[in-house]
C-alpha cells in the first residue's frame, strides 16, 4: 500500500526510480529468503553485535585458543589458465531446471553479485566471514576441488565434472590470508598423480579432499592404491566425504562411492594412514561387510572403534541440515569418540537460511537447544559462521555437549607424527 502511495504523488522520472528500488527490494527478498546471506550485514567489528549478542559470543569463546573450521568450499568461474571448472549444464536453464535453481542458490550463497566478479565475490566473502569473526581467531580449512577423471586413461571427463577448483589457484588465492589454509584436492585416477602430490608438498600443503560420490570413483578399488600409498608416503591427511551426496551433481552422483567400508583396505595396508570423515558419514545408507544395509553414520562409528589411532571425524553441516542434526542425540552420546570429533561448518552451505531455520526448529523441537534461539538467529544477520559455532557449541543432550576441544585441540592432535599447517605451528 505504502509503495502505491508514493508512487502516485511521483513525476515520470520518479516513479521509474522508485519501481526499481522496488523491484530491487523485492529481488533483495527473493535472493534473501534463498540464499539467506546475500544480504548480510558485512558485520567487521564486535561494536556490530547488540549487548546479549556480544554475551553469548564471549561466553562460548572465553576458554578457546582459536576455532578451527576444518570444512569450507571454494568456487570458481570456468577458466582455463587457472584450470577452474563449472559444467556448462548448470546455465542451461529450460533443460536442466534443478541444475541451474541449484547453482543459484550456491551462487547466492557464496556472494556472487554478478558474471563478472565471480572470483572477487566468493574469495570477499569467504575472506570477511573467517577475519571478522568477533573476539578469536577463526582459522578455516579451505578446499580445492578436483575434476572427474577417467580410469582408463588418467584424462578429465569433463562432462561428468560438475566443478573443479584447482590446487594452484586456491594456493594463489588465499597464500596471503594466514588464516585460511589450503586443502588440497586429487583424484586417484589423473595420470599426474606423483605430480600433483610434489607440487602440495613443495606448497606445504597438508590436507587432501575427495568426494568420491560426485568425483566418480570408489575408494576400494585397487586403481586407487598408488593414491593412498602416495598419501601414506607424503603422511598427509585426507578429508573424505562418506555417506550419501545431493549438492555437487552434474547428474553421475554414485552414493555406493560414499561407503566408509571402503577405507577399510586401506587403513588396514596403511596403519600410519589418518582419515577424516566428513559430516560423520550421517545421511544415507550402504552395504556392510556381510551384505547388510546399515546407515552409513553407523559405519563411521565402526571404522572409528576399529581404528583409534588413524580416524577421525568432522561435525559440518550438523548446524544447517535437518538429517544431519537428528544425528546428534546417538553422537552426543559417545562421549567416547569426543577426542576425535572436529569442527566444521560445510560452508557455505550454513549460507542457505531456509536449511539453517529449519535445522534450528528441529534442534528446538527436540530440546537440542533450549535457549538462545533468537539470538542465533539475530547473530545470523550479522555473520552466519557465528551462529554455526554457537549452534553446535550450545547444542546438548541429556547434559551432554560438544567439549571445547572439538572446536580447536582435537585438530592439532592429528597431527602429533606430521607437521602441522604452517598457519597453526606459531602456536606450538
Amino acid at each position: 500500500m505504502s509503495f502505491l502511495i508514493i508512487f502516485s504523488s511521483c513525476s515520470q522520472t520518479d516513479k521509474a526510480k522508485t519501481k526499481q528500488l522496488y523491484l530491487n527490494k523485492q529481488e533483495r527478498s527473493i535472493g534473501s529468503f534463498l540464499s539467506g546471506a546475500n544480504f548480510w550485514q558485512n558485520s567487521t567489528k564486535i561494536e556490530d553485535y547488540s549487548v546479549q549478542e556480544k554475551n553469548l559470543i564471549f561466553e562460548n569463546i572465553k576458554d578457546l585458543p582459536f576455532i578451527v573450521d576444518s570444512h569450507m568450499h571454494l568456487a570458481a568461474k570456468t577458466n582455463v589458465k587457472q584450470d577452474n571448472f563449472i559444467n556448462p549444464k548448470f546455465d542451461k536453464y529450460f533443460r536442466y531446471p534443478i541444475l541451474s535453481f541449484k547453482k543459484n542458490i550456491f551462487w547466492s550463497a557464496f556472494g556472487v553479485k554478478s558474471e563478472q566478479t565471480i572470483n572477487i565475490d566468493i574469495l570477499d566473502r569467504i575472506y570477511r566471514l573467517t577475519n571478522y569473526f568477533p573476539g578469536i581467531k577463526y582459522y578455516g580449512l579451505v578446499f580445492a576441488f578436483a575434476a572427474v577423471y577417467d580410469k582408463e586413461s588418467g584424462e578429465k571427463n569433463i562432462e561428468k565434472t560438475a566443478f573443479s577448483v584447482s590446487n594452484k589457484y586456491l594456493i594463489n588465492q588465499i597464500k596471503n590470508s594466514p588464516h585460511l589454509i589450503p586443502v588440497g584436492s586429487i583424484h586417484p585416477y589423473q595420470k599426474n598423480l606423483k605430480e600433483e602430490f610434489l607440487f602440495l608438498v613443495k606448497n606445504q600443503v597438508r590436507l587432501i579432499k575427495i568426494l568420491p560420490n560426485s568425483m566418480g570413483f570408489s575408494p576400494r578399488d585397487e586403481n586407487c592404491h598408488l593414491f593412498f600409498k602416495l598419501l601414506n608416503q607424503h603422511k598427509l591427511i585426507l578429508i573424505t566425504h562418506v555417506g550419501d551426496e545431493h549438492s555437487v551433481d552434474s547428474g553421475h552422483i554414485n552414493n555406493n562411492n560414499g561407503n566408509p567400508l571402503h577405507y577399510k583396505k586401506w587403513l588396514i595396508k596403511y596403519p600410519k594412514l589418518k582419515i577424516i570423515f566428513a559430516h560423520v558419514g550421517s545421511e544415507g545408507k550402504n552395504l556392510d561387510n556381510k551384505g547388510s544395509e546399515q546407515y552409513n553414520f553407523d559405519l563411521v562409528l565402526q571404522l572409528m572403534e576399529e581404528f583409534p589411532q588413524q580416524t577421525y571425524a568432522d561435525i559440518s553441516a550438523f548446524s544447517s541440515v535437518v538429517e544431519r542434526a537428528s544425528y546428534l542425540p546417538l553422537l552426543l552420546k559417545r562421549q567416547d569418540l569426543m577426542d576425535r570429533l572436529i569442527y566444521g561448518s560445510d560452508y557455505p552451505v550454513q549460507m542457505i537460511l531456509p536449511l539453517v531455520k529449519t535445522a534450528l526448529w528441529y534442534m528446538q523441537w527436540k530440546n537440542l537447544i533450549k535457549s538462545d534461539a533468537s539470538l542465533l538467529t539475530s547473530i545470523y544477520d550479522k555473520n552466519p559462521l557465528v551462529t554455526s559455532f554457537l549452534t553446535m557449541k550450545k547444542v546438548k543432550y541429556n547434559n551432554k555437549s560438544f567439549p571445547k576441544k572439538v572446536f580447536a585441540k582435537n585438530f592439532i592432535k592429528i597431527f602429533n607424527d606430521r607437521p602441522l599447517p604452517i598457519q597453526l605451528q606459531k602456536y606450538f
